[in-house]
């Protein structure tokens, strides 16, 4: 943060926004930054000025790039846009820095990573050639940000529970194509040639007989199913 700072001294920051806006040309964001150390105003101005609508991430047309993840695109912000360093948010509930506005920890690498060096969009898919192929080595369901999606799980049930948990969220009547039918946004190649979209139990049922997942695919059967 002390970088952050230091940055502001030497250049004073922009007091408006003045991004590149979708679908115009030369026109740019009038969004005027405030004082305050509170970051909420820029969240929301964030998510609703500069959120594409299509992949859901931010956006910056000036530099064609998209980030899924807000401290990323603060960060960008500062160090390329000369925003104020208050539109970060630094204390968490407890008063203390919150490290993760600031860095995000890779699991691969086992360290810290600054994200004024590199955002995770940029650093994970670097690492998808150490994944193993086997859709049961990490989640390829939806998940908030990129690093729970290589998040490391204590044991292997853990992780099936974890993709139960995915399953159970899906609502009655839902459909949804197998999450390996697809390339995802960080890079992951699609795993599988079934694009059918299925319902929570025959997609329980796909993971388990086409992918190996040892979820307990019973679970998620209907309930008139399962009586005579």
């Amino acid at each position: 943060m002390d970088e952050f700072e230091n940055k502001e001294t030497e250049s004073p920051p922009s007091t408006t926004c003045s991004m590149a806006q979708s679908g115009s040309t030369g026109k740019r964001c009038k969004y005027k930054y405030r004082s305050t150390k509170s970051p909420r105003s820029h969240r929301s101005h964030a998510c609703h000025a500069h959120r594409d609508g299509q992949s859901k991430g931010l956006v910056c047309y000036d530099h064609s790039t998209i980030f899924r993840n807000i401290h990323d695109f603060r960060v960008h912000l500062i160090m390329l846009h000369s925003a104020p360093s208050s539109i970060i948010a630094l204390e968490s509930s407890l008063g203390e820095i919150a490290p993760e506005t600031l860095v995000f920890w890779c699991k691969f690498c086992e360290v810290w990573i600054p994200r004024k060096e590199s955002s995770e969009d940029e650093h994970f898919p670097s690492h998808i050639g150490n994944v193993d192929s086997a859709i049961a080595r990490y989640c390829r369901l939806p998940c908030t940000g990129l690093s729970s999606q290589f998040r490391r799980f204590p044991h292997q049930r853990s992780f099936f529970q974890h993709v139960e948990g995915h399953l159970q969220a899906v609502g009655a009547g839902e459909h949804m194509v197998c999450p390996a039918a697809s390339a995802t946004a960080n890079g992951i190649p699609a795993q599988c040639a079934d694009i059918e979209a299925l319902d929570k139990e025959c997609l329980a049922k796909h993971l388990v007989d086409a992918h190996g997942l040892l979820i307990d695919a019973n679970k998620f059967v209907k309930a008139n199913d399962s009586t005579d």
